[in-house]
């Protein structure tokens, strides 16, 4: 009896290591496996196999094993063998995922050939920790772990840097807390989109393009250039630009405290698409929390459209485009914006539309309750439009103003505008017969619903809104909201006393006028915004 144990157990203990690892067998075999594009994180990899199978030799199933440094089996995943490809296995993209922190594995390539089974190729890894980043090469080579959690541990200066971000080809996916240090000096120079080798877009800032579950914090951005006065950053393509970053491509991405300061944006743009700029991002689906900019600017000039019906712009001083899963909150932008059209290839039924804010050029937010709330802007606007084909044509150019929001599709709560808006149109020859319309309020240049805005206000005094146009332009003009389809009853008004000015014309005011503003907001970091703009 003892000795079947002995036998059972003998069989038990082969049994369990062959579950363990897989027999390697010594055979000559021209079946080989590549591993490519590796992204190895805190908890996972993702990779790409390839097997080549050039004499016909697999009889199976082709599996990828991965296993711990003991030859554990961890997981597994299995493929067939294509019969109508030039591999065996093409590109396929696998992920191990809920790994060990700051461990070691590694993912066999097994084939059956007749009997036998055999490991054709092995790749080793380690997954990564906490990674602190103490120097320029450090941050600069943050692609390398796109999904790993980083700290700042001091500031750092780019002075010296050829600085493209390090996630404009691939998104950033992992955690970033700045701690408050700056990153500074920092001269953006465009990358072209590598996602897809056709792909016309480009994701320009600091963070470039975050996506997946990235949350970013505590980040303090200190002379941040695009492009020169002399020199503007020339865009030909599709483009999302922020001098934080110029996508925030899912509503599980969160950003908390981000503050810009003296930075300078100049953009000449010929895109037959778009163009989405905001001071804080271009575009964005997430969440951002606490945002200020001081002492920046942004200049763009469009010298080339064919829009299609579609926005060709789309600007803001914090967001450009803020998508329908968005949110924005407790931001204080203090951001001049200038806008300028200088085009002569305006052809036959080309629309262009222009969505200008001081902090939202369009408001997309529709998805969530109070998804924007405490909001300030304190910059000026200033567009000139310029519109002179070399024929005389029929389209449309549609431009959508306002001091805090350009064109909304949803309601704010708490927030106000503090600066000027100023409109000049340049009438030409051969624009006569563009349908021009121009929207512009100190809160909103259009809004297109009945929800109420609350606690909104345009702090007038010492600030103007200032329209110059051609007869032909049909212009909508207020102190609060450009232009509303519906009236509902909004809790808003003007501080001091408005000027609105239409072709030198003075509109009379009409506006609520807000005359004791002690606690007027629901909300200390609007009530202490307000406080620290009157006393400068």
């Amino acid at each position: 009896m003892k000795k079947f144990i002995g036998i059972l157990l003998a069989v038990v203990s082969i049994f369990t290591l062959a579950a363990c690892k897989d027999q390697e067998v010594i055979n000559d075999t021209a079946v080989t496996a590549a591993f490519d594009n590796a992204s190895i994180n805190q908890n996972s990899i993702t990779i790409e196999l390839t097997v080549d199978d050039p004499d016909d030799e697999i009889t199976g199933t082709i599996y990828a094993r991965l296993y711990d440094v003991d030859d554990h089996a961890i997981s597994s995943r299995s493929f067939s063998k294509s019969t109508v490809s030039d591999h065996a296995l093409d590109a396929v993209t696998i992920t191990f995922a809920g790994l060990g922190l700051e461990q070691a594995y590694y993912i066999s390539v097994v084939v059956t050939v007749e009997r036998d089974t055999i490991t054709v190729e092995t790749y080793e890894f380690q997954t990564i920790g906490t990674i602190h980043i103490t120097t320029v090469e450090e941050f600069m080579n943050m692609d390398d772990y796109r999904g790993a959690d980083y700290i700042l541990d001091n500031d750092l200066d780019f002075s010296d840097v050829d600085f493209a971000t390090p996630f404009s080809n691939v998104y950033f996916s992992g955690t970033f807390d700045g701690q408050g240090y700056a990153l500074s000096n920092i001269h953006i120079k465009t990358s072209k989109s590598t996602t897809d080798p056709n792909s016309n877009y480009y994701y320009i800032g600091v963070f470039g393009y975050l996506s997946s579950s990235a949350e970013i914090s505590n980040v303090v951005l200190d002379y941040v250039t695009i492009g020169s006065e002399a020199e503007p950053q020339q865009l030909n393509n599709s483009a999302r630009v922020g001098f934080f970053a110029g996508y925030i491509a899912s509503s599980s991405v969160i950003v908390e405290n981000v503050t810009v300061q003296n930075s300078h944006m100049y953009i000449q743009s010929s895109s037959d698409n778009y163009v989405i700029i905001g001071g804080l991002v271009g575009e964005s689906k997430g969440e951002f929390t606490g945002g200020t900019i001081t002492d920046s600017s942004i200049n763009l000039t469009t010298t080339e459209v064919q829009t299609n019906g579609r926005f060709l712009v789309r600007m803001g001083g914090a967001v450009g485009y803020l998508q329908p899963d968005g949110e924005l909150h407790e931001v204080n932008v203090d951001v001049d914006l200038t806008y300028e059209t200088l085009i002569t290839e305006f052809v036959e039924d080309d629309g262009m539309k222009v969505a200008i804010g001081g902090a939202i050029g369009d408001n997309n937010a529709i998805n969530s309750a109070d998804s924007v709330t405490d909001v300030i802007a304190t910059g000026d606007l200033d567009v000139t439009i310029n519109i002179n084909p070399v024929e005389e044509v029929y389209g449309n150019y549609a431009l959508y103003l306002g001091g805090l929001i350009g064109y909304s599709s949803t309601e704010i709560t708490n927030g106000f505008f503090g600066g000027s808006l100023t409109v000049d149109h340049v009438s030409q020859a051969n624009d006569a017969s563009i349908n021009k319309k121009v929207y512009v309020g100190g809160l909103y240049g259009y809004y297109g619903i009945q929800k109420v805005n609350e606690q909104l206000v345009w702090v007038a005094d010492g600030n103007a809104i200032t329209v110059s146009v051609g007869a032909d332009v049909d212009v909508h003009a207020d102190s609060l909201i450009g232009f509303e389809p519906k009236s509902p009853a909004h809790i808003y008004g003007v501080v001091g006393t408005e000027s609105v000015v239409v072709n030198t014309i003075t509109k009379e005011p009409t506006a609520p006028v807000i005359a004791d503003m002690t606690d007027y907001f629901t909300s200390d970091f609007a009530n202490d915004a307000y406080e620290a703009l009157i006393l400068g």
